[in-house]
């Protein structure tokens, strides 16, 4: 797959405005411990953000990166730790944990950065997975106070958004949709009135 110039800036651009957060908790915690030295809640701010760095990283690197995870069990490990310090659940029994291919897996790390957009104030993402003849059936669905999938993102899946409406928000579906489409297979979007978004893949089976 052919990314354009500006796609992989707007991506570097994500990975970086994700990061940028703990890594100036990090640099604040070791300021604190300089003026404070032993100071329990630097040691603690400190470890914290470097956690979360390390996470987002690993996250990023399979979402967004040529090579990454190889199971439905390691992808769920690393939404897991993306959003571990937030304010979305993330609701994944794990029950299928067998191999996928990673372009699967990248579909799937993309659907989950989708999904935590259309809970502006917090919420849940839930995620299900059916092991099927043709590939892997992935459904997420979002419940929370103002769920929607703005419109911009639902173009960027669905249609041939023009790469000049691109933005550091909307390129995790852009991606999505490239990837979804070098697969052979389409993204379906769902919402209703109750406050409830859903998504559903076939995602690719390892080889």
């Amino acid at each position: 797959m052919a990314i354009d110039l500006k796609v992989a800036k707007l991506l570097c651009s994500r990975l970086c405005h994700d990061l940028i957060s703990p890594a100036s908790a990090v640099n604040a915690g070791l300021e604190l411990m300089e003026e404070q030295p032993g100071t329990d809640d630097a040691q603690d701010l400190i470890s914290r953000s470097a956690k979360q760095v390390t996470r987002r990283l690993a996250f990023y690197r399979s979402a967004f990166g040529a090579g990454g995870v190889t199971t439905l069990s390691e992808a769920r490990d690393l939404a897991a730790g993306l959003l571990a310090d937030g304010n979305v659940v993330l609701d994944w029994p794990g029950d299928e944990g067998g191999p996928v291919s990673t372009v699967g897996a990248a579909m799937l790390l993309n659907l989950i950065l989708v999904a935590v957009d259309t809970l502006p104030r917090g919420g849940a993402v839930s995620v299900r997975l059916a092991v099927l003849d043709e590939g892997i059936g992935a459904a997420l669905t979002m419940s929370g106070d103002g769920a929607r999938l703005g419109e911009d993102m639902s173009r960027a899946i669905g249609t041939d958004m023009d790469e000049a409406e691109l933005t550091v928000g909307n390129v995790p579906a852009y991606l999505l949709r490239r990837l979804a489409g070098d697969a052979g297979v389409s993204i379906e979007i769902t919402a209703d009135a109750g406050g409830e978004v859903r998504l559903a893949a076939l995602l690719p089976a390892a080889e």
